[in-house]
């Protein structure tokens, strides 16, 4: 999409009439065309600031003070928060392979750091997460609605599953088993009174003080899978996941006319379909 607001803008005039050859300074503009071009800058190269800690001899007393350097600038050489930043964010938000963070890191910003900078910058970006997570854990804990979920992954060399809560703007990470205890070491979902929205595992049963719900992805997932095993005998599965289906779309359409419910006349059809699917299972 064209930008309003270039940082660049050239004007190509034509300086004489391309049928009469006649001088055009001056004349009137009959139409313009905006055509633009997105261009990066050569690659950026580090800023080193160099502090020179002096020691000064006090001619008075004869006693040496030292100078101060400022805050965070404690060794010989260190990198700065931007500098960090782009580590963290190419290796936690990109998924990049420590190695190839250094080397996206040298092409990109002509900065040359070794793999364990890269991995002490990602570990100060967790120490620092504290305040972050615990605010996260509040907002989650007062929505009306949030969905919750577990997926296996390689975590500190072994299997672990990594839990979520979640709305769509708010999202929580933990890992752990699947037990109950892990599930509610998150901080989330015990206690909580809104509506939860899972799958069918029985790990969350525990969590009586919410209203549960069953996810629709999951839900759709499962009737498509006994459909597809045998289409001809498990025709309710299929009239089932479009009830669903029918209901996800009048619920959209209702939200992005700023309506929080559906009518009676949406309401029986859903009733109805939902009854048809079952009449054919």
């Amino acid at each position: 999409m064209l930008v309003d607001d270039p940082d660049e803008r050239v004007s190509c005039r034509p300086g004489s009439c391309g049928t009469c050859a006649g001088d055009l300074a001056g004349a009137s503009v009959f139409a313009r065309q905006r055509r633009q071009v997105i261009e990066l800058p050569d690659p950026i190269r580090p800023h080193v600031t160099e502090y020179v800690v002096e020691s000064l001899l006090c001619a008075g007393c004869g006693e040496v003070t030292c100078g101060e350097a400022p805050d965070g600038v404690a060794g010989r050489l260190q990198y700065g928060p931007g500098a960090k930043a782009r580590m963290v964010y190419l290796r936690g938000a990109q998924y990049l392979p420590f190695v190839r963070t250094t080397h996206a890191l040298d092409v990109l910003c002509g900065m040359r750091v070794a793999p364990g900078t890269v991995l002490a910058a990602v570990r100060e970006a967790v120490d620092r997460l504290g305040p972050f997570i615990d605010r996260v854990r509040v907002l989650l804990r007062a929505q009306a609605v949030i969905g919750a979920d577990e997926t296996p992954a390689w975590v500190d060399g072994g299997w672990k599953y990594v839990h979520v809560a979640c709305t769509d703007m708010l999202t929580l990470l933990h890992a752990g088993s699947r037990s109950k205890a892990d599930i509610d070491a998150g901080g989330v979902l015990s206690g909580f009174t809104g509506v939860l929205v899972r799958d069918g595992y029985a790990g969350y049963d525990h969590i009586t003080t919410a209203a549960h719900a069953e996810c629709g992805a999951h839900l759709l997932r499962a009737l498509k899978g006994v459909h597809e095993a045998a289409p001809a005998a498990q025709q309710w599965a299929e009239a089932m996941a479009n009830t669903l289906l029918i209901a996800k779309k009048m619920m959209a359409e209702a939200a992005t006319a700023g309506r929080r419910t559906l009518d009676e006349a949406q309401v029986r059809f859903i009733r109805s379909a939902y009854a048809g699917a079952r009449a054919v299972a």
